[in-house]
C-alpha cells in the first residue's frame, strides 16, 4: 500500500539504504508532527530517535537492510 494512500490510518514511512526518508504518508505527518516536505530526504534516525539511541537505531536498520526483511 502506498504511504500516500488516504484513509489507511497507518503511518507509512519508506527509507532508502542510507536511512533517508523517501516517502512519508499523511498519517505519519499526524503522528510525528512533520510534514512530508520537512521529512523527505532527512535521516529517519536523526528525525525520530533521541540522540542517545541513534547509533543503535542505525545498526538495527542496517541489519534489517542486510537481511532484506521488512520492519513492521
Amino acid at each position: 500500500m502506498s504511504p500516500a494512500e488516504p484513509g489507511t490510518g497507518e503511518a507509512s514511512i519508506e527509507l532508502d539504504l542510507e536511512h533517508k526518508i523517501t516517502a512519508w504518508g499523511k498519517a505519519a505527518e499526524h503522528l510525528f508532527g512533520y510534514t512530508s516536505q520537512e521529512a523527505l530526504g532527512r535521516s529517519v534516525v536523526d528525525l525520530l530517535w533521541p540522540a542517545g539511541v541513534r547509533p543503535r537505531a542505525s545498526e538495527v536498520l542496517d541489519e534489517v537492510a542486510r537481511e532484506k526483511a521488512p520492519l513492521h
